[in-house]
């Protein structure tokens, strides 16, 4: 879909009618600190300080959240609450987003509104407090509830039923009754969010992933980025059960199975941390508004998958996603590539014996004009060691001078933090990595806000303790005391000059400053080969360098489809070489010994579409071959 398919489906929004009956509960936040060294006087037993206390919509609430998020304006809700604090909190916070509660039916006695209470300490939460967790259902009390959704659902498009806690508000008996409703309103659409009883509900889509699925089937559980076994398996499950499957993947998109379809949606391809937490709510949400608003089905799939891949880079909270984000997210997305195979070795397949791995058919005509180049770790290895020095500028400035005093579990666990970063952003403009350097500052609390630094004054600390080792290194080399073996990837200078030989244009692409990349290029002798020119980052200009610069080069070079070639370790230049249709060659180099695989690489590479890995280019003669076919 385009953006303004998008946006066409996401105005109808707001004028879909949706209910949600289930569980509702609140999630309480609240910071805890146990050792504070205060007992009480009247006990004598320790005092620990609370802070911080928030409360958010959980369970069926979370499901109401991102229905709402999503701009739907009629939201109805069928449940049950206590005559309690957390009951009315509820209750208000649901008003609050002009949800209608009038179904909402306030229980006086043997009903505790449920809660999930979740301290948090240093950081991380702790064990949790549950409310409501031995609530029993009462007939009577869920006859008359059923009486107020039988009336209110002849007015509704779109009904999801949620089952979330240990004693659910609807049990095997309530899914029975539900059934009955089904048949009766063939004009509203059901979706089934359900713990328990998913195999009981019928004539509605349900919503599952790989656990459940394995569970359901009675089967170990397999690997939900194989699209192939997830839909062996849900095809194996429909003719089980006879109802709608809709199969949330995270980051491997989702899947839908009917008596007549099967369609798929690959994830979207992101970087940094990933969290699970509420996105089945969000995709259920979204899917099912999307045919409430009487999209077609692989239109909604396509809106859910976005809407996933915006609340999982919500960190450790129950996310939404708004149309605004959507659409945004919508201009700048790219889907994953095969992650079956780019997180199992096992499945490569090579090149006549060979270490070239081939991803997926080769195209038949290549008619190479144009070839991009990346830089650092797929020709130079000057650089090699740029993620410790990032490492060591990133704990300083995060810790500042308590880095020295951190106890050993905070010290790793910011080092781990550090090095994620640092892996998830390679290839990323250095200003930008510098952003995300000042956004950790900011959450860690070492650092007194006023004396944060910006991110160009954090790249300027980076570089300048870069350069030391970098200017080290070229000084050596221009003195003879290295040869440009120690400072390569093993046959890189072999492969520029075979492929000048071949009267290919060669241009170099970097996102690191482009003064620099061309000083090292030069600096190594290699620099004048790039008859096409040598792009780097200007200075602190913003967004992703990488991207910037290959697409200055296509532009300017006039280089597309079938005459363009990218070469690259890092996956910003396959994404765009694949974008316009080039072939991408991934270099999964190990810059540290110059020749063999990083399998970390080989897995950003695959998911970023390479049509060949590649640990280096020892096998040339090989490669050529495959490219030029002589």
């Amino acid at each position: 879909m385009n953006k303004n398919e998008i946006k066409n489906i996401l105005n109808e929004f707001e004028n879909v009618k949706v209910g949600v009956i289930g569980d509702f509960a609140l999630d309480i936040y609240y910071d805890l600190t146990q050792n504070t060294g205060e007992n009480s006087l009247e006990t004598g037993k320790p005092v620990l300080y609370g802070s911080e206390i928030k409360s958010y919509l959980g369970a069926a609430g979370n499901i109401v959240n991102n229905i709402v998020a999503l701009g739907v304006k009629n939201v109805f809700v069928f449940g049950f609450v206590g005559n309690d604090i957390i009951g009315r909190e509820l209750i208000y916070q649901l008003k609050e987003k002009n949800v209608n509660t009038e179904n909402l039916l306030q229980i006086n006695e043997s009903w505790e509104t449920c809660a999930y209470i979740k301290p948090i300490e240093n950081k991380e939460e702790i064990s949790r407090l549950d409310f409501g967790s031995l609530n029993q259902t009462d007939k009577t009390q869920l006859d008359a509830l059923f009486e107020k959704l039988k009336r209110e659902i002849k007015n509704l498009d779109v009904l999801i039923i949620n089952q979330q806690f240990t004693n659910p508000l609807l049990d095997s008996n309530s899914i029975e009754t539900l059934n009955n409703i089904i048949i009766e309103n063939p004009h509203c659409k059901f979706f089934g969010d359900l713990r328990k009883d998913s195999t009981k509900l019928k004539n509605a889509t349900i919503k599952l992933n790989a656990h459940v699925i394995s569970k359901l089937l009675k089967i170990d559980y397999f690997d939900e980025r194989d699209t192939e076994i997830s839909i062996k398996y849900l095809k194996q499950l429909y003719a089980k059960i006879e109802t709608p499957l809709f199969m949330v993947r995270g980051e491997s998109g989702l899947i839908y199975v009917d008596n007549e379809k099967i369609l798929t949606v690959p994830g979207i391809y992101l970087t940094g941390d990933i969290d699970k937490l509420g996105l089945g709510n969000t995709c259920i949400s979204a899917f099912a508004v999307g045919l409430g608003s009487n999209s077609s089905i692989k239109d909604s799939l396509e809106i859910a998958n976005l809407a996933n891949a915006i609340v999982v880079k919500r960190i450790k909270q129950t996310g939404t996603a708004s149309p605004e984000e959507i659409l945004k997210l919508a201009e700048e997305s790219y889907y994953n590539y095969d992650l079956a195979l780019a997180h199992d070795p096992r499945k490569a397949k090579y090149f006549e014996n060979t270490e070239i791995e081939i991803i997926g058919e080769l195209p038949k005509n290549l008619e190479i004009k144009n070839v991009i180049l990346d830089h650092d770790g797929t020709i130079s290895t000057l650089r090699e060691g740029w993620e410790i020095v990032m490492h060591q500028v990133m704990m300083e400035e995060i810790c500042g001078e308590k880095l020295k005093d951190l106890a050993t579990d905070e010290y790793n666990r910011l080092s781990n933090k550090c090095e994620k970063y640092i892996s998830d952003t390679t290839g990323v403009q250095t200003i930008m990595q510098m952003y995300g350097l000042r956004d950790i500052v900011d959450e860690e609390w070492f650092i007194e806000k006023s004396k944060i630094k910006t991110p160009s004054e954090y790249k300027a600390i980076f570089l300048d303790r870069l350069m030391l080792n970098v200017n080290d290194r070229i000084k050596k080399f221009e003195n003879g005391e290295r040869t440009i073996h120690d400072f390569s990837i093993l046959g890189a200078i072999n492969l520029l000059n075979a492929l000048k030989n071949k009267n290919l244009k060669l241009f170099l692409a970097s996102g690191t400053d482009e003064d620099n990349v061309v000083i090292e290029a030069n600096a190594l002798g290699y620099g004048k080969l790039f008859d096409g020119g040598i792009r780097g980052s200007k200075g602190n200009e913003i967004g992703d360098a990488k991207k910037i610069v290959i697409n200055r080069i296509i532009t300017e070079g006039h280089c597309e489809g079938e005459n363009l070639m990218v070469i690259g370790d890092g996956p910003v230049e396959i994404i765009e070489g694949r974008k316009v249709g080039a072939f991408c060659i991934g270099v999964a180099s190990d810059e540290i010994r110059r020749h063999g695989i990083n399998y970390k690489k080989r897995t950003r590479l695959i998911r970023a579409g390479a049509n060949i890995v590649i640990p280096d280019f020892s096998q040339l003669d090989q490669l050529l071959k495959i490219l030029f076919k002589n």
